[in-house]
């Protein structure tokens, strides 16, 4: 868990945006959204489905939960009495995130 809040903090969690802009990919869009670019802050944080898993957790109404900087956001977090609940809700986030991106890739239905 501290490697993936490590890859959250420095901007290495391999989402679309960190792909593309490594040239490893022609996109870096959400595969959920298909409008937005795919960066950690918009994987965890700010895509719908994110929100709804927040929101599930009843972690979206506290302390400015969802208003953050994703520096602000991890550091205020995980130094908190919350902090097993945030980590596991980012984890099975981003644990979906990837159950559908490889659903799209071996089904071929990205562009």
């Amino acid at each position: 868990m501290k490697l993936f809040i490590w890859k959250i903090s420095h901007n290495a969690l391999p989402t679309n945006s960190t792909i593309f802009h490594r040239h490893l990919s022609s996109d870096s869009v959400c595969i959920r959204r298909l409008d937005v670019d795919e960066d950690a802050i918009h994987c965890l944080h700010d895509c719908g489905m994110a929100h709804d898993i927040w929101t599930d957790l009843g972690m979206a109404n506290k302390d400015d939960f969802m208003t953050r900087s994703v520096y602000q956001w991890i550091r205020k977090f995980t130094y908190s009495d919350i902090t097993s609940l945030f980590v596991v809700g980012m984890w099975w986030i981003w644990k979906h995130r990837n159950m559908v991106f490889f659903m799209v890739v071996m089904l071929g239905l990205s562009g």
